[in-house]
């Protein structure tokens, strides 16, 4: 998926494994989420910080956010920044 994960920036490499761990690496693939991809292989970072908005808007039963995973987004993007 990453080719170039190795010559990653620390930040990025582990960005991306709390991403694959807590989303699902399918969440990862081109195919769903073809944005973060390219961005992520061509190192525009701040274009990968906006593509990552998974979770954001999901709600809970009671029509409440899950604060944890805007949270967590929240960091991840600021690992970028």
């Amino acid at each position: 998926m990453f080719p170039n994960y190795d010559q990653l920036p620390e930040s990025a490499k582990h960005v991306l494994m709390d991403i694959g761990y807590n989303v699902g690496s399918g969440t990862l693939s081109a195919s769903k989420s073809p944005k973060f991809v390219k961005a992520v292989r061509s190192g525009n970072w701040l274009e990968a910080m906006n593509q990552m908005d998974w979770g954001n808007n999901q709600v809970d039963s009671q029509g409440r956010p899950f604060r944890g995973l805007r949270e967590r987004n929240k960091r991840r993007q600021e690992a970028w920044a």
